[in-house]
Formats: structure tokens, C-alpha cells, sequence
């Protein structure tokens, strides 16, 4: 017999805890292939499966639904359940993310995706964020069960027109009326923290795993309050340089060719947000991470400020030889005419994917989901190799490689990222499905809208 969450999964209503776990993830890998094969999922489908699993995968959901249906629980339910218990709560159960996407498939709804947003004069490029970011959610998979993104194109493109009419006025005031540009600046730039937690809460509350999706706390005033050192430091240095280095006098020495005086232009503000990026950074992400939560578990990101200077640092030093390395190269006639392309790629490419990867190992491995914390071990060597393979083919093949460029990325990323669950994923699932009402379609509202590409 089955009835209710046992028929979503396919099962009697007898079935062990360990064949609910099966049935759901044979049902998810069918789902997947059917979205390969570019059949239509219900989602109606499958919100009662993933419905069904959060309280038929949790043991003491389930003890309880089975005394709903019986009065008592049936009988092979109990060994089920008191094996469950009897595992230690805290044991930490490690799940590294997998991507079961192609390069061919993804390739399919790139090129039309590209097609469209052309033949629509970009239009129709919030539609394809829309199938390209679903994509990738769905085949994105923690312990058997993919994400979903859920974002409204409507509201993607409306976050598009605003940020692309804000550049516009600046772009206009500043070429045919220089003189208020500054003025327009600081006018506008009370909307940027404004479109950014917009944007960032729109893109959490529409992406979901199990069903229950996640949500975004921040507000405007939070915003201020995690960056007003560098908003100040911004301010500080484009007065400084309007008062130093006014706009005439650049224009003069433009004329005059002094680099001299054209590099002292440069100097100060590079060196001041040069020695603020690690901190800037390391606050970005803090504010990005820690306002994020699934259910009612709040994430927390807590990296040490020295270990950001430290990776900038050696960054630096990287820039630094890569600059010796191109000064040396560029003395080299052979060498500049047959290899100098190449050698650009991968020298410039160097110290971007080692911050890259030093950066990114250092948040996630600060990261914490209530109990249960995150992993990563992306290494320079596989992801610097990846890039220039990435590169190369890209352009052998005009850009035709993008779409397998990502796919590769993808699946390295998902391999090298853990979620060590305390006690279990399954368990903090059932824990956090309480709490899926109160972060549903409902949140949205007008002002909900992303900007980003």
C-alpha cells in the first residue's frame, strides 16, 4: 500500500529508512536525466519528493508520520529508527559537491542563449541568466540532491535597466558637463549599497536545495556599517585628487607628454587601495557570507585579517616577478615576436588564479553552517593549468570553448568543496524544513531585482 510521502517516493508505506534514502536519490538522478534529455520536470513533482524525503529521510519525521498513518509505527520501522539513534549525534559526515553537467549540453543552451540576446539587442540576456543559472543549480549536487535557482527574469532585467540608465546619466553628465560630474557621483553612489543588498538578497532567496531555500539579512544601514572605512578612504582619495591633480593640469601634461607627472597622478591612490584590498576583501566577503542562512541556521565566515594580507602580499610579489619576467622577455627579439603572446597569457594569468585560489580556500575553510562546516582544497597547480588550457582553446576555437570552460570549472570546484555535517545532512535538513514557509515566492516584492551578469 502506499499513501501520501511513501507514493511520492514510490515506496510501501512499510518502507526501511534505508530505502527511503535509495528511492530518493534513484528518483533525483531521474529527474536530472530527464532535464538532460530536455524533458519537463514538474516542479510540482518535484517539490513532493523533496517534500517527502525531508520527513521520510529524518528518522524521528518519519517514527511520527508513521504513527499518523498507523497509530503506532510499523514494525520494521523501529530497527530503522533505533539504528539511526543510536549513531552519535555529532559524528561529522563529509559530502563533497558534484557536477553532473557536460560541456555539450551546456554548449546547446549557450548558443542559443548568445543568439537571442543578440537578435534582441540583449533583452533577452535576463531570460538567459535565468536558463543558464538553472542549469548549473540543478546539476550541482550535495549528498544526491541538486540546488535550484528560481529568479524572475522580469526582475533581472528590471535590475539591468536601472544600474545601465544610472551609468548612462553618469556617462552623459561627464562627457557634456564635467564640471557636475562630481556632483552627479556623489548623488548617485547612496544607490550602489542599495542595488548590491538588493541584488544579494534576490539571489539567495531564489536559489533552494530540498526545497527550502535560503535567505539574505542584510539592509542598507548593514551595509554602511561593514564599509564605511573604505567608502571614506574612496572619498578621501577623489578629493585628493581633484584638489592635487585637477583635471586641466592632466590635460596639459597629456599634451606635454610628462610621465613624470602623469605616473604622480597614479602613485597615491594605487598605493592606498592597494594596501586596503585585503581588508576590503576580507569585509566583502564577511558581509556577503555572514547575512546568508538556510532555515534557521545562519552562516558564519570568520577569516583571519592577517592571513588576506599575507596571500596579498605574496601576490604582490608574484606581480612583481611576472613584470621582471615580461621587462626581460620583451629584450628578447625572438622571444617577443614568436612566444610573447603566450608568455603574456600565462604570466598575467599566474597571480590571478593564485589570489584566486588562496582567497577562496581561506573563506570556505572559515565557514561555518551552525554545527557543520566547510571545506576547500583547490591547489594553484590543477587551477592555473585549467585556466591555460581554458584560454588556449578559447581562443583557437573563437570562443566556441566557452561553454566547456565553465563546465571544467565547475566540476573542479565541486570537487574540491566539502560540507562536513555534524550528525548528518539528512538530520540538519529535517531541522531546517521547519522554517521553509517563512522563505517562499511571498518574500518577494517590486524592489526585488538582480543586477549582476
Amino acid at each position: 500500500m502506499q499513501t501520501g510521502h511513501y507514493s511520492a517516493l514510490g515506496l510501501s508505506n512499510d518502507a526501511t529508512l534505508e530505502e527511503v534514502h535509495a528511492a530518493h536519490k534513484k528518483l533525483l538522478r531521474q529527474f536530472v536525466q530527464r532535464h538532460k534529455a530536455g524533458q519537463p520536470v514538474s516542479r510540482e513533482d518535484f517539490d513532493a519528493l523533496e517534500n517527502a524525503y525531508a520527513t521520510l529521510g529524518d528518522p524521528e519525521k518519519k517514527a511520527e508520520y508513521d504513527r499518523a498513518l498507523y497509530g503506532e509505527p510499523p514494525l520494521k520501522t523501529f530497527p530503522d529508527t533505533e539504528a539511526a539513534a543510536s549513531v552519535p549525534e555529532e559524528t561529522p559526515v563529509h559530502h563533497t559537491l558534484e557536477f553532473t553537467g557536460s560541456g555539450g549540453e551546456y554548449f546547446r543552451i549557450w548558443i542559443v542563449n548568445l543568439a537571442l540576446t543578440i537578435l534582441t539587442l540583449g533583452i533577452y540576456s535576463a531570460w538567459a541568466k535565468v536558463r543558464r543559472e538553472q542549469y548549473f543549480h540543478r546539476n550541482t549536487l550535495l549528498d544526491g540532491s541538486s540546488f535550484d535557482y528560481h529568479g524572475n527574469p522580469i526582475a533581472i532585467l528590471k535590475g539591468r535597466l536601472i544600474a545601465t540608465g544610472l551609468w548612462i546619466a553618469l556617462s552623459i553628465i561627464e562627457y557634456f558637463f564635467p564640471q557636475f560630474y562630481l556632483i552627479a557621483l556623489f548623488i548617485v553612489s547612496p544607490a550602489i549599497p542599495w542595488l548590491v543588498v538588493r541584488s544579494f538578497r534576490f539571489r539567495a532567496r531564489n536559489t533552494s536545495y530540498r526545497g527550502l531555500r535560503f535567505d539574505f539579512h542584510a539592509g542598507y544601514t548593514d551595509f554602511f556599517r561593514a564599509f564605511w572605512p573604505y567608502i571614506l578612504l574612496v572619498l578621501a582619495i577623489v578629493l585628493f585628487q581633484t584638489r592635487m591633480f585637477p583635471s586641466e593640469k592632466i590635460a596639459a601634461a597629456q599634451i606635454k607628454r610628462d610621465i613624470s607627472y602623469l605616473l604622480c597622478t597614479l602613485i597615491f591612490p594605487v598605493l592606498a587601495y592597494a594596501l586596503a584590498a585585503p581588508a576590503f576583501i576580507r569585509a566583502f566577503k564577511r558581509f556577503q557570507i555572514n547575512n546568508l542562512s538556510f532555515g534557521d541556521s545562519r552562516f558564519d565566515c570568520a577569516p583571519a585579517l592577517k592571513a588576506f594580507y599575507l596571500i596579498g602580499f605574496r601576490t604582490f610579489l608574484i606581480v612583481a616577478a611576472v613584470i621582471c619576467v615580461i621587462s626581460f622577455s620583451f629584450t628578447l627579439i625572438f622571444a617577443t615576436l614568436i612566444t610573447m603572446p603566450f608568455i603574456m597569457l600565462v604570466l598575467f594569468l599566474a597571480p590571478w588564479i593564485y589570489f584566486q585560489v588562496r582567497v577562496t580556500n581561506l573563506v570556505w575553510n572559515s565557514t561555518a553552517l551552525g554545527r557543520h562546516r566547510f571545506t576547500s582544497n583547490q591547489t594553484f597547480k590543477e587551477l592555473f593549468w585549467i585556466a591555460v588550457s581554458n584560454w588556449l582553446l578559447t581562443l583557437l576555437t573563437l570562443g566556441l570553448y566557452w561553454p566547456w570552460w565553465k563546465v571544467r570549472l565547475a566540476v573542479y570546484r565541486a570537487r574540491h568543496t566539502t560540507l562536513i555535517a555534524s550528525g548528518g545532512l539528512d538530520n540538519f535538513i529535517g531541522e531546517a524544513i521547519k522554517d521553509q514557509n517563512a522563505i517562499g515566492e511571498e518574500t518577494t516584492d517590486f524592489f526585488d531585482f538582480d543586477i549582476a551578469l
